[in-house]
Parts: C-alpha cells; structure tokens; sequence
C-alpha cells in the first residue's frame, strides 16, 4: 500500500522546487531610477536600461530597451526629490516601481533606496 504512494509524494514534492534560473531566465535583482532612465540589474549580471521624459509626478509605462528578458515597467513618480536641483541625477525621485513579465509575475520596488525592501515577486491578480 505504501509503494503506490511513493510516485505521487515524489511528485508533489517535484511540483514545490522551483526551476533553475537558466530555464526560467534571469529575475530582475535591482533598479536605480532617476528623472531621466530606470536602470534594472538581473540575476545573470545582465543590465537593461529604459529612457524616460522626465515627470514631476504622474505614471510612466514602457518596455526595457533592447532586453534579452521582455519585461513592461509602470512607474508612478510620487514626487521629486528635494535635493535633485543641488544634486541632479545622484538623487532619485520617490516613486514606486513594477516590473512585470509576460507569464503574470510581477516585481516591486520603491525609490530611493533607502525606502527600498528587496524586490518582492507578486503573482499578477
């Protein structure tokens, strides 16, 4: 009787490890944002960038440039930083960032860094 079960407990356990990296492609890992572009590292070390018209505040959506991992950003600029006129492009704007694939996940970020707390995947509802 237990040896029926074995496939299927091995199964279900198969079924909660996640794939390797290489066949699920690389995850957004960081960004950096500024008035003028978003820059996203990946798990790979690859960088993809994307131009932005500068905004005081509002919402701005595109795709990554010329990026091996097809992913759409929304970014919705709260406000900008009050040190950018003294400081410029050092200084990000405050904004909350989502990335998002193809297959429905979707990865969080906040700027500056400091309000930043890891890039956190959600599955899209």
């Amino acid at each position: 009787m237990i040896r029926p079960l074995f496939p299927l407990a091995l199964a279900a356990l198969a079924a909660c490890t996640p794939l390797p990296e290489a066949l699920t492609g690389a995850r957004p890992d960081s960004v950096s944002l500024s008035a003028k572009s978003l820059r996203v590292a990946f798990t790979d070390g690859s960088i993809c960038r994307a131009a932005l018209t500068p905004v005081d505040s509002g919402v701005l959506t595109g795709e990554l440039e010329r990026c091996a991992q097809p992913l759409r950003y929304e970014i919705t600029i709260e406000r900008q930083n009050w040190l950018e006129p003294a400081l410029g492009e050092l200084v990000a704007p405050y904004a909350h960032i989502v990335l998002r694939d193809d297959a429905g996940r979707a990865w969080h970020w906040r700027t500056p860094e400091a309000m930043n707390r890891l890039g956190r995947e959600r599955d899209a509802g």
